[in-house]
């Protein structure tokens, strides 16, 4: 059996950064869900067994490496529908709203396997490495 999408060898963070188009820190404002029809809905009115799609908006608050003149955008993962086989992305359902993260990301690319509403001024997360982490301004304690 082969997949549209194969990873070969999981990457980290760090390695995976190298390769990167743009990587940020950034403050997960809110998720978005988008229909079939490309309309804006609540998490509340998705049906897992209907095709739906989910990214987050975030906040830049660093540009690590690349450029990007927005200071907030939409970022995709895998899509969450109950049926789906999109291996290509990560998952970003646990992204929590108001947390800080640092992410490696690449343009997205409008296909036939693209989510409802995602297009190329958007950004994907790519499933094969550690694509974000989260962010901790603590210090260390010792």
């Amino acid at each position: 059996m082969s997949f549209a999408c194969s990873c070969g060898k999981y990457r980290t963070f760090i390695s995976a950064s190298k390769d990167s188009e743009l990587v940020i820190k950034a403050k997960v404002l809110k998720h978005n869900y988008y229909n079939r029809q490309k309309q804006s809905v609540s998490k509340n009115e998705i049906d897992e067994t209907e095709y739906f799609g989910h990214s987050i908006l975030v906040e830049v608050l660093e540009i690590i490496k690349g450029q990007e003149k927005r200071k907030t955008f939409e970022i995709y993962g895998a899509s969450e529908w109950k049926y789906s086989l999109d291996y290509c992305k990560s998952k970003i359902d646990g992204m929590e709203i108001d947390k800080t993260y640092v992410f490696s990301l690449y343009q997205s690319i409008e296909s036939k396997h693209s989510q409802p509403n995602e297009n190329e001024d958007d950004y994907s997360l790519y499933a094969c490495q550690e694509s974000y982490i989260e962010y901790n301004d603590q210090p260390n304690i010792k």
